[in-house]
């Protein structure tokens, strides 16, 4: 990771050119063995588009698409389709900023990277902070949904050690290398878009017209509702930015990678939303536990229809090793800084992957699902604190020309000065609801956030205060300009 040092003050409004002259008279220079680590160590570009694509959508589309629907148009009815749409527009807002971020800095943890230059250390830490706590409950999450799904045809295998089995699974991957992980996640990727292409552009031929009239049994209020959740759906653009410096030419291949991906992932969402309550009569949608795989039933072959109910494990997986990927390379940026202790910023001289910052992140989601499914009741910790990041890196977004000029002029994807505004605003504004929403009937889990928001505060004076009075050393903050 190269580039000139600049060190924090406290002062987040000095210009460059200021932090470029102090460091002279600064202490905090790095050391020899820091200047070769950031250096030498670095990742190899080895993802292509295809990688790109393939991790984005693997990440974003998890089991949830194959049981969500149901539970959602037993609320919406049969408009369903359309809440997936409103939750659309929401997607896109969040691909048209990750695209300018992944544009503008091709770096290891770009977002946290672009909080904490825009707005201020301070506020990256915590942007990172939050997206440790998200994903601490996020893979145990989706890896006890693994296990339940999986208990489906191997009744009687235990939740917990199944969940913990694919983390480790996945950090052993993630550890062999960024294209392994890539050319697996490449494969269980195309296997299951392709079953559910299957079930939903089939399910068009064998839709009930009798199922969508009312289109709004319930009234339109509850598709609206409902819009809610199914943006949730879509959480997990960001993954990308943390990636750009494994990713061949990231300037181009980020936001063609996102758009590839939202088109993909709107388009299943779509036609599986269509086809759920199309074949199965939507006011039984809410005893129906796996609905995906029981409509299938109706139209396909047996066999086929399995393989299609046996493809949600492999989207699990996908959102696992994904999750891991994305993560690990924010811990190596939050620890190039040092923030976190210098050794996570270790790269494997043979793999070319951090595999301290790895091993931390799939640490972390061992004790979460070691807490068993009681992380289930914080599952509303995620839906909030991955709010509370969207904010974050909206507004560094419109800050970003302004901080990082030279970044901003380098990059081949712009939004221009019209976009800057309108991405940002509509997400913040997408993202206030949710808060709104989610805080105001999960006031319990709001209180443990916010908990766990000021023990990071606390961390983050603790460990400025330990490297102010340590001879030779500072908070760095490296200069990508």
């Amino acid at each position: 990771m190269a580039g000139r040092w600049a060190f924090f003050s406290g002062k987040t409004g000095r210009s460059i050119a200021g932090r470029r002259a102090s460091i002279r008279q600064e202490r905090g220079t790095p050391s020899k063995r820091e200047k070769i680590r950031m250096t030498n160590s670095s990742m190899q570009r080895t993802l292509g588009l295809g990688g790109t694509v393939a991790i984005i959508v693997g990440y974003v589309v998890g089991a949830s698409i194959f049981i969500l629907p149901g539970q959602l148009a037993h609320t919406a009815g049969p408009g369903l389709f359309i809440s997936f749409l409103i939750a659309a527009v929401f997607a896109m807002f969040i691909c048209g900023i990750c695209a300018q971020v992944g544009s503008a800095l091709p770096i290891s943890g770009a977002g946290y990277v672009l909080v904490s230059r825009a707005l201020s250390p301070f506020a990256g830490f915590m942007y990172f902070w939050t997206t440790m706590l998200c994903i601490s409950v996020a893979i145990p999450l989706v890896a006890y949904g693994f296990a339940d799904y999986l208990s489906f045809f191997l009744p009687g295998i235990h939740p917990m050690t199944t969940a913990v089995t694919i983390i480790a699974v996945c950090t052993l991957i993630n550890i062999l290398g960024v294209g392994i992980a890539s050319s697996i996640q490449t494969l269980l990727v195309i296997e299951f878009i392709a079953a559910l292409l299957i079930f939903g552009i089939g399910g068009m031929f064998h839709l009930k017209s009798d199922h969508f009239v009312p289109l709004f049994p319930m009234g339109i209020k509850p598709v609206f509702l409902m819009a809610i959740p199914a943006c949730f759906s879509y959480t997990g653009f960001v993954v990308i930015t943390s990636l750009g410096d494994e990713i061949k030419k990231p300037s181009r291949t980020i936001p063609l990678g996102l758009l590839i991906s939202l088109s993909v992932i709107v388009l299943v969402y779509t036609l599986v939303a269509i086809a759920v309550p199309g074949i199965l009569p939507w006011q039984t949608l809410d005893q129906v536990s796996a609905p995906v795989a029981a409509a299938s039933k109706l139209f396909l072959p047996s066999w086929l229809a399995d393989l299609i109910a046996g493809s949600a494990l492999a989207a699990a997986f996908t959102s696992v090793n994904g999750a891991l990927l994305g993560q690990a390379r924010d811990c190596y940026a939050v620890a190039g800084d040092r923030i976190l202790p210098w050794p996570f910023t270790y790269v494997s001289p043979r793999f070319k992957t951090p595999v301290a910052a790895i091993l931390l992140v799939a640490a972390l989601a061992v004790i979460g699902t070691v807490c068993g499914s009681s992380i289930k009741d914080y599952a509303i910790l995620t839906v909030i604190g991955f709010t509370i990041l969207k904010c974050l890196l909206s507004v560094a977004t419109i800050r970003l020309p302004a901080k990082l000029p030279e970044s901003y002029a380098r990059a081949r994807f712009k939004l221009g000065p019209v976009g800057r505004l309108f991405f940002p605003a509509g997400l913040i504004l997408f993202a206030l609801a949710f808060l709104f929403v989610g805080s105001a009937h999960n006031l319990t889990q709001s209180v443990v956030l916010i908990s766990i928001l000021m023990l990071g505060a606390l961390y983050y004076r603790i460990r400025r205060f330990q490297l102010n009075h340590r001879n030779n050393c500072k908070l760095l903050i490296v200069n990508y300009e």
